[in-house]
């Protein structure tokens, strides 16, 4: 526009992800615009399931009037267990609104399955999320403690006022899986390598398409799919399915792998019950997509 190339600019779906994009682009503020990935989740996905509009990292858009933001009057201590989505965000929607926060993350990186999730081919881009949430966290006075695994203790060593458990969700194994099984968790942490071979999937929902993004390019990379197929049990290197009524065996696998879900984390609700203030959120409470995580994150953090 400067140069008189264009005589305007049109924004769409990135004024979703961040309202004050515009603004914040002509303050040079960039690390501070939330980004647009370009998912079509929030935006177009729930439309296509008759709810209203949104995104996955500005639930409030659409909401304005209701999520406002604005300091609390009554500042509380908030101890936010996980790093992953949802407790990046928690923590700096708490940390934002002017309460203190202490996160507590057991491994040694913040992420949670989103770094596995944009570690799969054609997913790259939703690593713009993470590090969004990353520096919005440094920008806040939030204490961030790595390798730190919540319990009982360090809550009674820190007295919060207010618990957000956004432990995540597990791998979940079906009752004929070998015990050492392979799953789409362990291939996209690189725990194991499948170099090449003859590798059988189990399972069709959001993980197995995350390691190979879309139908049209599973059959383009030569990928046999059997839909209406159930497994009935499976050996090491074979697995009997029935189909329509008929049952037959797949053998000849160098590799089976398990994409068969996840199971909630939140065995601390219990443990933590009456120590303080419990909320939780994200796949701890339900396993769900990034939407309801960072939905969740908000609407306890704007309520504190």
């Amino acid at each position: 526009v400067e140069r008189g190339e264009v005589d305007g600019v049109v924004i769409g779906r990135a004024l979703l992800a961040d309202e004050e994009f515009v603004r914040k682009a002509m303050d040079e503020r960039y690390e501070q615009i939330a980004p647009c990935t370009g998912c079509g989740i929030g935006c177009v996905g729930e439309q296509t399931k008759r709810h209203p509009a949104t995104c996955v990292i500005n639930p409030r858009a659409g909401r304005e009037r209701e999520l406002v933001w604005t300091k609390t009057e009554e500042p509380k201590h908030v101890l936010v267990i996980g790093g992953g989505i949802g407790g990046l965000t928690a923590a700096y929607v708490c940390a934002r609104r002017g309460h203190r926060v202490t996160l507590a993350e057991k491994s040694e990186e913040l992420g949670g399955q989103m770094r596995l999730a944009c570690r799969a081919p054609y997913k790259q881009e939703i690593s713009k999320w993470m590090i969004y949430l990353k520096q919005q966290c440094a920008d806040h006075p939030i204490d961030i403690r790595l390798q730190c695994e919540a319990d009982a203790a360090l809550v009674s060593e820190l007295h919060p006022d207010v618990i957000i458990v956004a432990t995540g969700a597990k791998p979940q194994l079906p009752p004929f899986a070998k015990e050492g099984s392979i799953t789409a968790h362990d291939v996209l942490e690189e725990k194991v390598s499948i170099p090449g071979g003859n590798v059988a999937i189990i399972g069709g929902g959001m993980v197995p398409n995350n390691l190979v993004p879309t139908m049209q390019r599973l059959r383009q990379d030569g990928v046999q799919l059997l839909v209406n197929t159930k497994v009935r049990s499976v050996t090491e290197n074979s697995i009997e399915v029935e189909s329509n009524g008929t049952v037959r065996t797949l053998s000849g696998y160098t590799h089976i792998v398990y994409a068969t879900g996840v199971s909630a984390q939140a065995a601390l609700m219990s443990e933590l019950e009456g120590m303080a203030a419990l909320y939780c959120i994200g796949d701890a409470k339900e396993p769900a997509q990034a939407l309801e995580a960072v939905r969740a994150a908000y609407e306890v953090g704007m309520r504190l």
